[in-house]
């Protein structure tokens, strides 16, 4: 087997790939489910790069093994989707689903054709549109929202994952529109893949320097989280957790604890009493303002400008966390000490820890 330039970046795109996969299995205590899936579409990358390798060394049966490596970078952006769009929202944007599933079908079913090998110049254009397709639609909708982080946040970390996206996104389009246009058009073999691939390459690089600097730069999110507050059920304040967020003044929004917790109290009573509800508050919400409740023996309130599915997940963990640590205290007088105070403060990183905590009062 000949070993050439070309085999050696799609190995090195390979490696790097898996080096993302082991790096977010290393973070086994995040249970942000977001984090999950941005695991499984490296893995999805992974797979798809081990595929390519063997349309290099295996020209005879390139036309199957590309099909095959399509199919799993299809996946691999479905995935990347997903994973962005609960950075972004509570729920996923409906047009914005339908789309991308309709596209993403449309080129998993492609590439199946083209596996049994009962392809036709049209199925294969339609194939060869969708795929370039959902790879626009989600390297433009992660850039966005990359970018929104970085509008945010204005974190080092935030820039370099745009420029890691704009690198990987460059590579895509010189990988599956520029060249073969070129080739197919021009005659030209003016520019590679292999140029494509070292693009690719030099993005993941990117992201895999940032990982392993830093593994809670991996979830930033493109929204203002204000604070945290944690009490108890029946309106004991234990614990405060204001974050940093840029171009706010400092007390534009530091809401009272009294007046959350007297709020949340007040409204779940209202609503049993005057509705016969049985459920406690859950959500508030004004025009620029959510305040996100889970109610427990511990209770939580988060304050932001908008909800996402990650701080739905995160805060629905951090609750189980808390009150499985702190499980048979008289919360009628619950006064928590030094030490559990810093484990509070533990299990915070632990289900938030893309947060960045400015400061925490009783």
């Amino acid at each position: 087997m000949e070993i050439t330039s070309d085999l050696i970046i799609r190995t090195l795109l390979l490696v790097f790939q898996l080096a993302l996969v082991i790096i977010f299995t290393r973070r086994s205590k995040i249970k942000v489910k977001a984090d999950k899936k941005l695991k499984k579409a490296f893995l999805l990358g992974a797979f798809a790069a081990f595929i390519s390798i063997f349309v290099a060394v295996i020209p005879q049966y390139s036309a199957e093994l590309k099909a095959i490596q399509w199919f799993f970078y299809t996946l691999q952006s479905f995935t990347f989707y997903l994973f962005f769009e609960d950075l972004s929202n509570a729920t996923a944007n409906l047009k914005r689903l339908i789309a991308f599933t309709s596209v993403s079908t449309l080129s998993i079913m492609g590439s199946v054709v083209e596996i049994l090998g009962s392809t036709s110049s049209w199925t294969e254009f339609i194939w060869q549109v969708s795929y370039s397709l959902i790879g626009l639609m989600v390297f433009a909708f992660g850039f966005y929202t990359l970018l929104s982080v970085y509008k945010i946040t204005r974190e080092n970390s935030a820039l370099l994952q745009v420029i890691g996206t704009v690198f990987m996104m460059i590579g895509f389009f010189i990988g599956t529109l520029i060249t073969p246009m070129i080739k197919n058009i021009l005659r030209s073999d003016l520019i590679s893949f292999t140029v494509a691939d070292i693009f690719k390459i030099i993005g993941i690089i990117l992201f895999v320097i940032l990982y392993v600097i830093n593994p809670r730069y991996i979830l930033r999110l493109p929204v203002q989280v204000r604070s945290i507050i944690v009490y108890t059920r029946n309106g004991i304040n234990l614990i405060r957790f204001d974050t940093n967020t840029l171009g706010i003044p400092d007390n534009q929004y530091k809401i009272s604890n009294e007046l959350i917790t007297a709020l949340a109290t007040a409204v779940t009573g209202f609503a049993k009493e005057a509705m016969g509800s049985s459920a406690d508050l859950d959500l508030l919400m004004t025009k620029d303002s959510v305040i996100r409740f889970k109610i427990n023996d511990i209770s939580l309130a988060l304050i932001c400008n908008r909800e996402t599915q990650v701080l739905v997940d995160s805060l629905e963990y951090y609750s189980v966390l808390l009150n499985e640590e702190f499980k048979g205290h008289d919360f009628q007088v619950f006064n928590p000490n030094g030490s559990e105070i810093q484990n509070m403060i533990k299990m915070l990183n632990i289900a938030f820890p893309y947060l960045v905590v400015q400061s925490h009062t009783k």
